[in-house]
């Protein structure tokens, strides 16, 4: 089955879903790579849109973002989407770096905690502009 499984879309789960079985019926559970995401979504097997990546989408589209998930449909592999786009924005975090390779946009958030550092710095700023 994985030899079908060429959508873009497919880059932003594990490479091998889980295996399940629950009351008669035989599933997948994709589980997204995106971190913090513990979501799963499942196809099963044994209806007629078992090939069907709709449910697929509309998680990207939620956890991800609208316009990740458009650049990704773009390509023509999950191969390349992974190189691209997915490998980049879970290495680093930034939304903004998987598309500053195109050029677009400027970096106006970090899905990353602040480091010790900047953490010590905004409490020590905090500290002394507090008049209590």
């Amino acid at each position: 089955l994985r030899k079908d499984w060429t959508s873009p879309i497919y880059a932003f789960f594990k490479p091998l879903p889980d295996i399940k079985y629950e009351k008669e019926w035989w599933y997948h559970a994709f589980i997204c790579t995106q971190p913090g995401c513990k979501h799963q979504v499942y196809h099963y097997l044994d209806k007629t849109d078992a090939t069907s990546t709709g449910n697929l989408h509309k998680h990207i589209s939620h956890c991800w973002g609208d316009d990740v998930l458009k650049r990704a449909m773009q390509m023509s592999s999950a191969v390349a989407v992974w190189e691209d786009i997915v490998k980049s924005l879970t290495e680093s975090g930034t939304l903004e770096s998987a598309f500053m390779k195109k050029g677009k946009g400027k970096q106006t958030y970090l899905t990353l905690g602040h480091s010790k550092t900047e953490t010590r710095c905004m409490i020590r700023t905090m500290i002394l502009t507090c008049r209590c």
